[in-house]
């Protein structure tokens, strides 16, 4: 079995849909919590803002996330910015796999639980 293969295997018991599933909807509730219910006096599930943030923790997103922070702990930097530094020897694996904004965003509003 290919070695890209194996790693995804391992990756997906562990971080099964279900799982995976329930962190974007913990994530999505706070984020437009966060940011839309302030915004608005009457918030509803029609609204823009709520629709976008649907869109802003989808599943494939929190797998790649899950995956740097894996990777994260293998290859150790002083400062989170050299994963996407052009001046890394590993200079082609993070930042392919997502771009450093959307790391920031996950990172910052990814909820393990929900707070309601």
């Amino acid at each position: 079995m290919e070695i890209k293969q194996t790693c995804e295997k391992y990756f997906n018991k562990l971080f099964t849909d279900e799982i995976i599933n329930q962190l974007k909807d913990y994530s999505n509730s706070y984020f437009s919590e966060k940011y839309c219910f302030d915004q608005m006096i009457n918030y509803t599930k029609g609204t823009l803002c709520y629709e976008y943030s649907k869109s802003v923790f989808i599943g494939e997103k929190i797998k790649k996330y899950l995956a740097i922070c894996i990777i994260m702990g293998f290859i150790k930097f002083p400062d989170k910015q050299l994963y996407w530094s052009t001046m890394s020897l590993y200079n082609n694996i993070i930042p392919d796999i997502i771009h450093r904004a959307r790391f920031r965003l996950l990172n910052a509003d990814l909820k393990l639980e929900n707070e309601n």
